[in-house]
């Protein structure tokens, strides 16, 4: 919901949930799921970062420079990896030996 307003992202064909909302300057960003892939949003249009040929879930989106940075999880065919995603390209926070998520994420400038 913008200003009072539903605003739909997906067309409702998979079952979708956004997790997250970022905004910066006039853009808004949302990650989340579609099916089950992971995706984000940015005013609407989708970019996803995973295949439908695995389970995925964002659940955290954070944008800085100009670069979109998203905290979830991956399925490796055995549990769920935590992955950071940084402009849809994912970077695995643990080795697939437990079941593993990220929440949340933040980028501090060095």
């Amino acid at each position: 919901m913008k200003n009072e307003t539903d605003q739909a992202i997906t067309n409702g064909s998979k079952g979708g949930e956004i997790r997250s909302i970022f905004l910066s300057g006039s853009d808004v960003y949302c990650a989340g799921t579609e099916g089950d892939v992971a995706k984000y949003w940015k005013n609407g249009a989708p970019s996803s970062m995973t295949a439908d040929t695995k389970t995925a879930r964002a659940n955290a989106v954070f944008v800085f420079n100009g670069n979109v940075y998203v905290a979830g999880r991956e399925h490796n065919g055995i549990t769920f990896t935590a992955k950071y995603w940084k402009n849809a390209t994912p970077f695995s926070l643990t080795d697939g030996g437990n079941f593993a998520t990220a929440n949340g994420l933040f980028v501090v400038p060095k």
